[in-house]
């Protein structure tokens, strides 16, 4: 697999210099759990969608002239794409999710209640917050200091 091969010749000197820090700083979020993804009852299902969604993202990359590219799974969310295995500077972080049967509530999304007006008995605790889907998502983009970081999120269509 080409994309996977790393050209020896572009680990140059300054290559490795200049993103020490950047590579550094990977290595460290990417060890970090609590800005992993561990799935849950339908874990290799997750884990199937996620890669089939890597094959269409790579061949985006692909059709878009793209050859320097790296991706990581389940590390930093589901997906970390930086735009160089060799000397990156940008990371789009990606939470990809499924759902088999029923709609994505926003509940379910936010771990937050919906601000419909009623009134509810407890309000959402912070940590309830941050172990949502978006929450983990915004956690991460948050924990990228030195490099450029954009968060996304994706839901298949019905």
């Amino acid at each position: 697999m080409q994309f996977l091969q790393i050209d020896e010749r572009r680990f140059t000197k300054f290559n490795m210099a200049a993103s020490k820090e950047k590579f550094t700083e990977i290595f460290s979020l990417s060890q970090d759990p609590t800005l992993s993804e561990a799935g849950g009852g339908h874990g290799q299902k997750g884990v199937d969608f996620q890669r089939y969604w890597a094959i269409l993202r790579i061949f985006e990359l692909k059709q878009t002239g793209t050859s320097d590219f790296l991706l990581l799974f389940e590390s930093l969310q589901d997906i970390a794409e930086f735009n160089s295995e060799a000397a990156p500077s940008r990371v789009d972080i990606y939470q990809v999710k499924k759902k088999d049967g029923g709609e994505w509530s926003f509940n379910d999304l936010t771990g937050m209640l919906k601000p419909d007006g009623r009134k509810r008995k407890a309000p959402p605790t912070l940590s309830k917050v941050e172990r949502s889907p978006l929450g983990k998502l915004y956690k991460a983009r948050l924990a990228v200091q030195k490099l450029e970081a954009n968060a996304h999120f994706g839901i298949p269509p019905p």
